[in-house]
């Protein structure tokens, strides 16, 4: 009895990681010395303002797991050489954004600190489908009212069909959870896109982990809270002629 309680636990913490999955990212890279290009172990890589950080390890490697889809600031603190703050680190769900730091070894008294901005790599390595990544600030920029318009407009799709494929055959997921019609397996809900940080959009190559689909994945990611409130405002008008607002725009 006690063995067979033990596995219902191990079974709970496994089905619930897998409802979790596809929301989080993970961050890793390696931190050398900048001079000698020698690994620093030990080294304090934080995320400003959450609770999510490392140290690297003795050849210099670190990684920080379950980091929720979304752009951060990333800081490198070790003794005796200057902080390292990487700033726009976009970490996008099921996939790994790598940060290799070089740092500065300087007296004990300056403390100086190394701002840099970090770009996305033309080619992500560990991705094996075809996937369209659309982030919070890309669908801000698009002038459409829901993740459906979004999804309309990405190579592959056409009028909600994905590749050919018929209707009812592509998943949409929020968060990792279906959000399917169980009837007639079409998409219902309606997300607002001020509240999505990430659109994950998958018409080929998917893994297992996507049960019931057939022609693509759509996986929207939520905006997670922060230490800062914050808010946006949009409007819509079809007369610019005599508007007030004409001269704002």
């Amino acid at each position: 009895m006690r063995y067979f309680k033990l596995l219902i636990v191990l079974l709970s913490l496994f089905l619930v990681g897998y409802l979790f999955a596809g929301t989080t990212g993970k961050i890793t890279g390696l931190v050398t010395d900048k001079k000698t290009g020698e690994p620093l172990p030990g080294v304090n890589i934080v995320l400003e303002g959450t609770n999510y950080g490392a140290a690297t390890d003795v050849d210099g490697v670190y990684f920080i797991l379950n980091v929720p889809a979304g752009t951060y600031t990333l800081r490198a603190i070790y003794l005796g050489y200057k902080t390292v703050e990487v700033q726009q680190v976009r970490v996008m769900a099921d996939l790994t954004t790598r940060i290799d730091i070089q740092m500065e070894e300087v007296p004990l008294e300056l403390g100086e600190e190394v701002v840099v901005v970090a770009e996305r790599p033309l080619i992500q390595k560990d991705l094996t489908a075809s996937r369209t990544i659309a982030t919070s600030e890309e669908i801000m920029a698009i002038p459409f009212e829901n993740v459906e318009d979004i999804v309309a407009i990405t190579p592959g799709f056409v009028a909600g069909h994905a590749r050919g494929g018929r209707a009812g055959e592509v998943l949409y997921q929020i968060d990792g959870v279906t959000t399917m019609d169980p009837m007639f397996n079409t998409f219902e809900a309606d997300v607002p896109e001020f509240a999505v940080e990430e659109v994950s959009i998958i018409t080929g190559g998917f893994s297992t982990e996507y049960g019931n689909a057939q022609s693509g994945v759509i996986n929207m990611v939520i905006k997670e809270g922060g230490p800062e409130y914050s808010g946006s405002i949009r409007y819509k008008t079809s007369d610019f002629g005599d508007s007030p607002l004409t001269d704002v725009l």
